[in-house]
């Protein structure tokens, strides 16, 4: 995904933007571990389903926190070994 097509997500989200979760990994914070695209949203623009792809499982459907914890926090943030608050999850949009 080349992130200049694409713009980060502040405020509504919506089906077909993309999430990418992150975690604290051998390259420090914010490692990518795992991404997935938004197919449900609610009445608030938050996502609730999100298909995605768990390893040597097929694709699936999901809630954006159920997901392995070797992907990272199912939190909206995780605090990194530094000390620092991160988001565990960010969501992009097609620019």
């Amino acid at each position: 995904m080349a992130l200049q097509t694409w713009q980060q997500v502040t405020d509504n989200i919506k089906v077909g933007d993309v999430v990418l979760y992150l975690r604290e990994g051998a390259n420090g914070p914010n490692t990518l571990a795992h991404s997935g695209r938004v197919v449900g949203v609610d009445a608030r623009g938050k996502a609730t389903l999100i298909s995605s792809k768990m390893g040597i499982y097929q694709i699936i459907t999901h809630h954006p926190r159920d997901i392995p914890v070797s992907y990272g926090s199912n939190q909206a943030n995780y605090t990194a070994t530094n000390g620092i608050t991160y988001p565990s999850r960010i969501y992009f949009r097609k620019k």
